[in-house]
């Protein structure tokens, strides 16, 4: 059996633009998800919750900082 791995995102931005004004969905956000933890990412509706689990996720590109994941395979 594979060793579960640590999921980890430190200093992550990310900038959509409405029109030519940036909107910083993510400022500097860290966070690291141990194997076997439970975490709860709670805030108000546009506070970045989506967008920083589908960053985690590898689903949405970052503007800045690094995400690190167990590769699949």
């Amino acid at each position: 059996m594979a060793e579960a791995a640590t999921v980890e995102a430190r200093e992550v931005s990310k900038v959509f633009f409405s029109g030519s004004d940036p909107v910083w969905a993510l400022d500097g956000v860290s966070l690291t998800l141990d194997p076997g933890s439970f975490t709860c990412i709670v805030g108000p509706s546009g506070c970045g919750k989506s967008t920083l689990l589908r960053i985690m996720g590898g689903l949405e590109p970052l503007t800045s900082g690094e995400v690190r994941r167990p590769q699949s395979g």
